[in-house]
């Protein structure tokens, strides 16, 4: 992964985690109404890490499946929430289980994808950015893979120069999710905004917010 899988592990191992939020993500609550998601679907959560997002999810009615790298973050995202969770072993992979909920522990570029059913949405808000260049085209296909047609990706990117900061979260432009996603799904831009973000403690620069809507195309019937 972007660092490499020792740098996300220390990093949750060290509670280095400026990415984590502590409270449900305003565009999450703002911006994934409007796309209509019947009750009782099934939504993706790659990266998740112990984002409370998936609670909020749940208590939409969804069903959500987490993946996260680090065993340290699901377990403090069930000792946190006070959730009572079960543990089962497939494979070499760990899988937590609570009410609709469960998160797999592993690494998402070798977890055996037959363990994750066919899913009717993705929520990315940091997955993509958190990827380097050589590895968004894989992730991408892996979710179009686990994705049902006319699934949508509720997406977050981040656009800034990034020469002035070496990431994560990495810079990731709206050419470039065009190119990422346009061959199997139309991206719809829902919401952007620039917003000023610290560099260091004496630097600001620019970065441009977006939040994206990827609708999968329906399945090609054979003629």
């Amino acid at each position: 992964m972007s660092k490499g899988i020792q740098f996300w592990l220390d990093l949750w191992q060290q509670g280095r985690i400026p990415f984590h939020r502590s409270e449900v993500h305003p565009d999450l609550i703002n911006f994934w109404p409007e796309l209509q998601l019947k009750p009782k679907s099934t939504v993706l959560v790659p990266l998740c890490g112990k984002s409370i997002d998936m609670l909020w999810l749940v208590q939409q009615t969804y069903q959500v499946i987490g993946i996260e790298l680090s065993e340290h973050a699901v377990v403090q995202f069930f000792q946190e929430q006070q959730l009572a969770f079960t543990v089962e072993l497939h494979q070499q992979f760990k899988k937590y289980i609570t009410d609709s909920l469960c998160i797999w522990v592993g690494d998402i570029f070798t977890l055996d994808k037959a363990l994750i059913p066919a899913v009717d949405a993705i929520y990315d808000r940091a997955a993509l950015i958190a990827l380097p260049q050589k590895l968004r085209s894989v992730y991408t296909t892996l979710c179009f893979n686990w994705l049902k047609p006319q699934g949508f990706i509720f997406l977050k990117t981040l656009n800034y120069n990034q020469s002035l900061m070496q990431g994560p979260p990495y810079s990731v432009s709206p050419e470039e999710v065009t190119q990422l996603y346009a061959l199997q799904a139309t991206p719809h831009c829902l919401h952007s905004r620039k917003q000023e973000h610290a560099i260091n403690e004496n630097n600001t620069m620019v970065v441009d917010e977006s939040i994206w809507n990827i609708i999968k195309h329906e399945a090609k019937t054979k003629s």
